[in-house]
């Protein structure tokens, strides 16, 4: 007898589950699937606070299939979505066929999919006719979220007859404060008088050159993905990393038309870093300690965050702690830890130069 089941769902991957009779649409929030009725907007399964919804009444599907000779097939079973506690945190979604649950999904782990939420939260956006849909569909679960309190500050800056982020000059008529410019990724972090604790960071329309939905959705994954792994090894009395979000720009005004149009800036949390030269003498003071740098050696090479070791990506906030401002490069292998050294002095920067010949053993 064939084996019913849908595949586990990795990050690039998107299954559709096609029901008879209704038009679906199909999607993956980094690891939660859902099927959405087009005429209703009904999720068919969702996350929302941590617990996984399905409908009651029973539906024939499209299921995959595996035949006894290993090959995948689609097949029409009658089935109805029930979920199987399968222990504290894990959630499996089974098909009912003849009284017996079919497991349909490997088991699901809460804690691995955040986004879904996120994803519900951010319903209230309309698509942008300038953006093409799956690029919005699959910005959706960065998005800021509706209730954030940043959102209502944020329309009210953008909402306006005038191109806010035409260039550095619109920017500030708006009342934008530029906090830095990056030398070489050009993008621009600044400050509004309605954004208390939040900065944006931005490409202006006049950056010819710069794909800005892509560069945001990386950064904000590196953010993510650096802020787990520095939980998960009880870091953080050492490290910090600013939460990140998308917000969609509105679609008019438009740039003129020999301007690249920008259609998302990221929000950001700030950090409240001590200045740049007081940053440059504490990396190369004798405060360092082995702790800290044997704890950012493993924080890069485990989240392969390349681009963070220069003392200008790593600044020290008032609270002590070393933030991670600059996630856009994760998971990028190899680090180039070497660039760090010359930055260090003393015995920080001996104690570097014995984690990079010792894979990060050195004590």
């Amino acid at each position: 007898m064939a084996q019913r089941y849908i595949r586990p769902f990795f990050r690039s991957t998107c299954i559709a589950i096609f029901f008879l009779g209704s038009t679906v649409e199909a999607g993956l929030y980094e690891g939660a699937c859902f099927a959405k009725e087009a005429s209703t907007s009904h999720l068919l399964i969702r996350t929302e606070e941590g617990i996984l919804i399905r409908p009651e009444e029973k539906r024939r599907c499209y299921a995959i299939t595996r035949s006894e000779s290993g090959e995948d097939c689609q097949e029409v079973i009658p089935c109805q979505w029930n979920l199987v506690d399968e222990g504290i945190g894990t959630i499996e979604l089974a098909a009912e066929e003849e009284g017996t649950l079919i497991p349909l999904m490997e088991p699901i782990h809460l804690d691995d999919i955040p986004y879904a939420t996120q994803a519900l939260a951010t319903k209230g956006y309309t698509l942008n006719p300038h953006v093409d849909k799956a690029i919005w569909n699959s910005l959706l679960p960065y998005f800021l979220p509706e209730s954030h309190p940043a959102k209502e500050a944020l329309d009210k800056i953008f909402t306006v007859k005038e191109r806010v982020t035409l260039n550095e000059k619109s920017l500030k008529k708006a009342g934008f404060k530029i906090v830095q410019k990056g030398q070489w990724s050009k993008m621009i972090v600044a400050g509004h008088r309605y954004l208390d604790g939040y900065l944006v960071k931005l490409y202006t329309d006049d950056e010819p050159d710069t794909i800005d939905w892509a560069k945001c959705k990386d950064r904000v994954k590196g953010a993510k993905s650096a802020s787990v792994c520095i939980s998960k090894n009880n870091w953080n009395h050492l490290f910090k990393v600013p939460q990140k979000w998308i917000y969609p720009l509105p679609a008019e005004p438009s740039p003129p038309h020999d301007m690249k149009r920008k259609n998302f800036i990221l929000v950001v949390e700030d950090m409240r870093l001590i200045p740049e030269e007081a940053n440059k003498t504490r990396w190369a003071s004798k405060e360092i300690s082995k702790e800290q740098l044997k704890a950012l050696y493993w924080l890069l090479k485990l989240e392969g965050l390349r681009d963070c070791v220069y003392p200008f990506n790593l600044p020290f906030s008032v609270d002590g702690r070393i933030a991670l401002i600059d996630t856009e490069f994760h998971h990028e292998w190899p680090v180039p830890f070497g660039k760090m050294t010359k930055f260090l002095t003393g015995n920080a920067q001996k104690f570097w130069a014995e984690l990079l010949e010792s894979g990060g053993s050195a004590q």
